[in-house]
């Protein structure tokens, strides 16, 4: 691995009720969740870092973004919590003012609340891949720095929107972005984006089905690693964009028995506010107010 200054940036019940009619039956024997444990890549290091290299001031920088990931999940990741964090700068009043997909994105990209780059929501007309101005942002400004810059995964709603198919945003030396389909209903496309997607690869679009099948978030951490082996000479700018956990929620197979309803956590969750499924939202803009209701069990075994 190259341990040359690298800055790492963090950016990401149900219950069980048995019952007879007369007789309360016995609880049936909980199995334990399978133990964790990290994913581990086997990654060969042909050499370390040069001399001229270690000489540069300038650090090597990778951003992690993880995608609608809760806050209080983290403390459920023992490399997160326990290497990244434990060593890195908790960013305890840091604010978004505006939560949404492309929004957000943008403004990670650019420095810009969202009033600055009007990009305000995931599709057209106010929003989406198209609506941003892609000339100035954070992969441009680390070029002009001297840096190699590379972006693996999920970029912008609507990227496949972009003219030509697969297009190249300005900046990026390396590009491997996802690119939607089936997005008309929302959990078939974002289960798309897991187990059956196309990737854009520098402007290329690669199909990764059947036989050439991998997990999405398997892909993004292999081509991040070979990117840094294979620019280890030179300061580079790496951003790691996972689409987990977005819904449907869904997983490498080989972690199948770490996900279970009765892991450990805690029920009912700690995501409670005072506003929390409150019933009177006159108060609340008209696109909250038109919002369906959702039962609070079917919450609940989401956040599982």
């Amino acid at each position: 691995m190259i341990k040359n200054r690298t800055t790492v940036i963090f950016i990401l019940a149900a219950i069980l009720l048995l019952s007879a009619c007369a007789v309360e039956a016995a609880p049936e024997p909980v199995a334990a969740s399978a133990p964790y444990e990290t994913t581990i890549f086997d990654v060969q290091v042909e050499a370390k870092a040069g001399q001229e290299r270690l000489d540069d001031a300038r650090p090597n920088i990778i951003l992690i973004v993880t995608d609608d990931q809760p806050y209080e999940t983290v403390q459920f990741m023992p490399t997160v919590r326990d290497v990244l964090l434990k060593g890195g700068v908790n960013f305890e009043n840091g604010f978004i003012t505006t939560p949404l997909c492309c929004p957000s994105r943008v403004s990670i990209l650019t420095g810009e609340y969202v009033h600055n780059h009007k990009v305000y929501t995931n599709s057209a007309p106010l929003g989406g891949a198209p609506k941003f101005d892609d000339s100035a942002s954070i992969g441009t400004w680390m070029q002009s720095a001297g840096y190699r810059t590379a972006f693996y995964g999920k970029y912008l709603n609507d990227y496949d929107g972009l003219s030509p198919y697969g297009y190249v945003p300005p900046g990026w030396s390396d590009w491997g972005a996802f690119l939607g389909r089936n997005l008309g209903d929302d959990d078939i496309g974002s289960a798309s984006f897991y187990k059956n997607y196309s990737i854009s690869e520098n402007g290329t679009v690669v199909e990764y089905t059947q036989d050439n099948a991998l997990f999405s978030a398997d892909l993004v951490t292999l081509k991040s690693i070979d990117y840094i082996a294979a620019n280890r000479d030179t300061p580079f700018f790496l951003v790691v964009s996972y689409y987990n956990p977005h819904s449907p929620y869904f997983w490498a197979d080989r972690h199948h028995e770490q996900f279970r309803s009765n892991s450990a956590l805690p029920a009912p969750p700690p995501y409670r506010p005072p506003n929390f499924m409150e019933e009177d939202v006159s108060d609340k803009p008209q696109y909250l107010q038109d919002l369906s209701l959702i039962a609070v069990e079917d919450i609940d075994i989401s956040y599982k």
